[in-house]
């Protein structure tokens, strides 16, 4: 936990080799408190960050409430039953947050539909429903009106990949259409495709087909992403895999512009899964909020709320420009110095990969950058 009340500060995808970013941690009064397997949206139209359901210990509470940079505020207890792992989404085009699913105590697993104007919940009833889901990804897609919801518990081989318009739900399940759960899903609206990551996948959708995306990683279970307009980069956080000891928690922070680059900052809010990510684009400010690390013995559930924000003294990093970890990944290095090469053995790829700040991709995307 922090020590001292810090400002909403703007997020900057280093913008060329003299610059570095790092998670700081917000203080605000009062907030919903320990929360884990909730879900965030941020709410374009009232230029505040959504925050519902999640569970605190024995208790899910039922409560809304809003983050606008400085200040929580509690703005509802009545509207959808209290729930984790439920899908909450910014519509764009109709102004709305919706809200698929999930898992509600004495009830189990959901197929409810709602929507958030900013004053109040509104239950939808659709003609047509998505299977009852929990921990599946949800992300805008405008090409089909709305929105699209994936994956999700149970794996039961129902069909998985569902769009929204505000008034149906259309299946848009195909025979290569990958399955997941507990993953993340964003847009990329420069890029017009959607990025799934996690639960072994990653993969990259553009309206009509699923293609391997770039395989220098391979992403965690119970990760979260969100894209930033600022960068052109949609950003990827935590997560964790299980071990013969456990599980193993994770808190790298990653970017993707058609390739991965890694992104090394600290302080970082600490190892975790299933907390709560949005983009706030009105402070550019990516938010992560609760969470949880699972143990054997014991588990610690979050209550904190960070944002990844420009370092206050930047270190430049003057290694070579292409380099990756590990021996057999290709992922790109930014961040401050120094870099140790035991802990993080270099691959060279001679300057193929284009950096954060530079607007090249991964080829077949766009032209990369050389």
């Amino acid at each position: 936990m922090g020590t001292a009340r810090t400002s909403l500060v703007a997020l900057a995808l280093v913008a060329g080799l003299d610059a570095q970013i790092a998670w700081t941690q917000l203080l605000p009064a009062g907030g919903p408190g320990t929360r884990v397997a909730p879900a965030l949206a941020f709410d374009e139209a009232r230029g505040v960050t959504v925050l519902f359901g999640g569970f605190d210990g024995p208790v899910t509470p039922g409560d809304t409430w809003t983050f606008d940079g400085s200040t929580w505020s509690r703005v509802a207890t009545t509207g959808p039953a209290p729930r984790t792992g439920h899908v909450l989404v910014y519509d764009p085009l109709r102004r709305v947050v919706v809200l698929f699913g999930g898992s509600v105590p004495n009830a189990g697993i959901v197929d409810d539909t709602w929507e958030w104007d900013g004053v109040r919940w509104t239950q939808r009833f659709p003609a047509t429903v998505p299977p009852a889901r929990t921990l599946a990804a949800g992300a805008p897609w405008p090409a089909w009106g709305g929105i699209v919801v994936h994956g999700g518990y149970p794996l039961d081989g129902t069909p998985y990949f569902w769009s929204f318009d505000g008034n149906d739900w259309t299946d848009r399940t195909t025979a290569t259409t990958p399955n997941g759960a507990d993953h993340a899903l964003a847009y990329h609206p420069v890029q017009r495709r959607l990025l799934m990551a996690g639960d072994s996948l990653n993969v990259q959708f553009d309206g009509r087909n699923w293609v391997e995306s770039d395989p220098s990683l391979l992403p965690h279970r119970g990760a979260r992403m969100a894209y930033d307009p600022g960068s052109n980069h949609i950003v990827m956080w935590g997560g964790f895999d299980y071990g013969s000891l456990g599980p193993t928690y994770y808190d790298a922070t990653w970017a993707w512009d058609g390739i991965w680059s890694r992104l090394d900052v600290g302080p970082t809010p600490g190892g975790r899964s299933d907390f709560g990510m949005a983009f706030d684009a009105l402070h550019r400010s990516l938010l992560v909020y609760g969470g949880i690390a699972y143990g054997w013995l014991s588990s610690v559930e979050y209550d904190d709320l960070w944002a990844l924000a420009p370092a206050p003294s930047p270190t430049p990093y003057f290694e070579a420009r292409a380099t990756g970890f590990g021996l057999t990944t290709a992922c790109q290095f930014v961040g401050g110095f120094p870099l140790s090469v035991t802990a993080k053995p270099m691959l060279f790829t001679a300057g193929e990969r284009a950096w954060i700040g530079e607007r090249g991709v991964a080829p077949g995307l766009s032209e990369a950058r050389r």
